[in-house]
């Protein structure tokens, strides 16, 4: 597990190793020392080097790191296109031995290090700044950014016009969440963090799983078990819309993949030959339907209270049925409830407030345009501010949310997790339904908390995508290709 931390958290950990005996400039230091030594592993021959340098924090590593190659041996240059604000940067200039380049060079570097601006960069670049980044990014040198490539928003990961494309991203003590929301993941090809000494900051920071992670999550099933021990999952959704058959029965596989004991579809009554026999593992439950449309009814609705996990949602369309039986099952329902795709569509027009009346415990997986609708915020305001808002949301109504884009972010308003994985390969219908059903297997399966199981369920899907994709390529993936890796994931390093 790595912890992800956004600009104003990093900022909080360097002052608090300050406030505990270490001066900024030796906080400033070890940190350009350890970007020195990983430079050094990677390439252990003499290269021809520029650093190019900004005028705050992420410019005085920068000096620090030129004199430590110059040092050890590289034919060093740094280039300077203002002089330094703060004192560490002025002292950190004066360290360097050689005259500073205050001017784009005309030669070649076999290495430019971007050490411009940091994860303090807020998103307005300047004329200057802009002809500077395309310079350095027209260049075949080898690029490394220190700490974010410049011209990325380190909470954000909002690019700005233009910002630097590196090769490898060197990463000061933690990951930093700009790296993987929005743009940022595009400007980097390989990540390495260093660390500038022993971290005992006590935190609360985001989260990123890993592979091991996902390994030791899921318990050793005991011989003396049954399929009782593993609860029930039901798949609630489909209409003559939005039929769907084999994502929903694919859902309702993934909920048995994820281990659940049971798994049922319940989908309109007018509507089960179009679903019935797809997959011989599942079960079937016939909702009350209305010109191929799922309504109201108690007396079947009440059927699905014995189950231990309710996925909801998918394919159902926006009605004021679908409201009904979503408000009947939040103020009766025991167990949890995940709602998906139209569910969520139904809460935003019909309203919201009926979570806080909720007798269960509520997962909610909007993408972005959902989220919108939802909080009624335009989707603008979310990208710049989708951690904030996703945590007040789930805090205010105290559920778990799964808020999906290129990455997914996962909140209750106190924990979070950030995921990495997935593919392109999977921007295709029924994808969505794939994870919703998964999700619901691992939390009828496992008693670990409701966060991180969701959290872990985005981890295998994603990972699921990518070893599809690396089959089949990335335009050529379907569903049942992603489904017939999930096991793949959930048994590696065992």
């Amino acid at each position: 597990m790595k912890f992800v931390l956004t600009s104003k958290e990093m900022k909080q950990v360097d002052q608090y190793v300050i406030d505990h005996g270490t001066s900024s400039l030796s906080l400033i230091k070890q940190a350009a020392k350890a970007i020195f030594n990983k430079i050094i592993f990677l390439f252990s021959k003499p290269k021809r080097i520029l650093v190019v340098v900004g005028q705050g924090g992420n410019g005085a590593d920068g000096y620090f790191v030129a004199k430590y190659l110059l040092e050890y041996g590289f034919d060093v240059d740094v280039l300077m296109q203002q002089e330094p604000t703060m004192e560490e940067t002025k002292l950190a200039k004066e360290s360097f031995p050689k005259s500073i380049l205050t001017s784009f060079p005309n030669s070649f570097y076999d290495i430019i290090i971007d050490a411009l601006f940091g994860i303090g960069f807020q998103g307005a670049l300047e004329d200057k700044d802009i002809t500077l980044i395309k310079q350095i990014n027209q260049q075949s040198s080898y690029k490394i950014s220190i700490d974010i490539p410049s011209g990325i928003n380190g909470t954000t990961g909002k690019a700005s016009p233009v910002a630097i494309q590196a090769d490898v991203l060197i990463a000061i003590q933690y990951e930093k969440v700009g790296y993987y929301l929005q743009d940022g993941m595009d400007y980097f090809s390989k990540l390495e963090v260093v660390s500038y000494g022993k971290d005992e900051y006590p935190n609360t920071f985001m989260m990123r799983l890993e592979q091991e992670d996902i390994s030791s999550f899921f318990p050793k099933r005991k011989r003396n078990s049954h399929k009782g021990t593993y609860q029930k999952t039901i798949i609630v959704g489909g209409s003559d819309s939005f039929c769907g058959a084999p994502y929903l029965s694919y859902s309702a596989l993934c909920s048995l993949l994820g281990g659940s004991g049971y798994a049922t579809l319940a989908i309109p009554e007018e509507l089960y030959s179009v679903y019935a026999l797809k997959n011989p593992e599942i079960t079937y439950l016939k909702m009350s339907s209305k010109e191929n449309k799922m309504i109201f009814n108690q007396e079947i609705i009440d059927k699905l209270l014995s189950y231990h996990t309710i996925v909801i949602g998918m394919g159902m369309g926006t009605s004021s049925e679908v409201y009904l039986i979503l408000c009947y099952l939040l103020k009766h329902f025991k167990g949890t409830v995940v709602i998906d795709a139209d569910g969520l569509n139904s809460l935003a027009a019909y309203g919201i407030q009926v979570l806080k009346e909720k007798t269960c415990q509520v997962v909610l997986t909007p993408h972005l345009l959902e989220f919108s609708r939802l909080i009624q915020e335009p989707l603008e305001k979310i990208e710049k501010e989708e951690i904030k808002l996703a945590k007040e949301f789930a805090n205010e109504y105290q559920i778990t949310l799964v808020l999906k884009s290129s990455t997914t972010f996962i909140t209750d308003g106190v924990l979070d997790y950030i995921n990495i994985t997935g593919t392109a390969a999977l921007a295709k219908a029924g994808s969505g339904d794939l994870l919703s059903g998964l999700m619901g297997g691992i939390i009828s399966s496992t008693q670990a908390n409701l966060t991180k199981q969701c959290a872990v369920a985005c981890y295998i899907m994603g990972k699921a995508g990518e070893l599809a994709e690396k089959e089949k390529g990335e335009y050529a993936v379907l569903a049942r290709d992603v489904i017939r890796l999930i096991p793949e994931v959930m048994k590696a390093n065992e």
